[in-house]
């Protein structure tokens, strides 16, 4: 290979690499849950681990609809 077919075969990756690696190409894919602030991430995850925690409902499991 010519070295400019390697410059550009590494430029080509490297472009690609910072588009894929940025957080909102994999939200836009369903990668992700949420993208949230770093300064709410405290909140966020107090908030989720109550929901962790919580009993379950009493009266059983309902699933309602199902997709599989």
């Amino acid at each position: 290979m010519a070295d400019e077919e390697l410059k550009r075969l590494h430029d080509d990756i490297q472009r690609d690499y910072q588009r894929q690696t940025d957080i909102r190409y994999g939200a836009a894919r369903g990668w992700v849950d949420a993208i949230i602030a770093p300064h709410t991430t405290r909140d966020v995850l107090v908030h989720a681990l109550r929901c962790a925690t919580r009993p379950p409902p009493s009266g059983g499991f309902r699933g309602g609809v199902m997709q599989v």
